[in-house]
């Protein structure tokens, strides 16, 4: 026995990289990485009666996703709600006649897909802070699915995480990054001690097989290295109920 684990030790040596490689590879499954384009198309008209004198202005943000299924001619990209909704408050929102909101994703291919919302949470639009989204492609998009975790983390188990923080994203590099996983926030969040800014939401949070247990929404603004991540067994139910749900009998 010791002799096989020192013939496999000098296997490993010799081919270090392809050694690396695949242990690597199945924690970060970038090929089902995208980053979300987001752009928000603001109408403001002079007269709302008579649509005269109307004004368009364009405002573009960016998030993280991951392909998470496909069904029926489609792919679905998971991603978070905020990603996907068109908000507007303050003074724009009482002069504001239209809002809409357009998307594309990009992978490490650096090839680009027009989808379109799916689902938004019931719960984020409401205020229950649910923050998940579900994109929609025109048809199947070239990519592998991540697959879902069949068990959450456990505290302290080290984490990881695809996503293109303030938007840096360089196809084919994409940022990797990982953490511990530090226990449940409330009833429908977990804390991480992953580094997170805007652009990382949205972004799927993996075990150590590469399978996806959560999904980073938020981070503390004085200590990024704090992430607050979707539940695991919400981001599941979730997943069940819309894009998978189960016939009634």
């Amino acid at each position: 026995m010791k002799t096989i684990k020192i013939l496999f030790l000098l296997f490993c040596l010799s081919f270090l990289n392809s050694c690396m490689v695949s242990v690597h590879s199945s924690r970060f499954p970038v090929e089902s990485f995208v980053k979300v384009h987001a752009r928000m198309t603001i109408e403001v008209c002079a007269d709302a009666k008579l649509m005269s004198v109307c004004e368009k202005s364009h405002f573009y943000s960016v998030g993280s996703g991951s392909v998470v299924g496909h069904r029926k001619g489609k792919t679905y990209i998971l991603t978070a709600g905020h990603v996907c909704h068109a908000d507007v408050e303050g003074p724009v929102k009482s002069i504001a006649s239209s809002v809409s909101m357009a998307f594309k994703v990009q992978n490490i291919k650096n090839d680009y897909y027009n989808v379109k919302v799916f689902n938004i949470s019931p719960e984020f639009v409401n205020g229950n802070e649910l923050d998940l989204c579900l994109l929609e492609s025109n048809g199947i998009i070239d990519m592998p699915t991540l697959n879902l975790s069949l068990t959450g983390p456990k505290i302290g188990e080290e984490v990881y995480n695809v996503a293109a923080p303030t938007g840096f994203f360089y196809p084919p590099a994409v940022p990797l990054l990982s953490g511990y996983y530090s226990g449940p926030l409330g009833q429908y969040h977990d804390l991480l001690t992953i580094p997170a800014t805007g652009g990382s939401s949205g972004s799927p949070v993996l075990n150590n097989r590469g399978e996806l247990i959560g999904l980073i929404f938020a981070a503390n603004v004085d200590f990024p290295q704090l992430a607050i991540s979707i539940k695991y067994e919400t981001l599941r139910d979730y997943l069940q109920e819309n894009l998978y749900p189960q016939p009634s009998l």
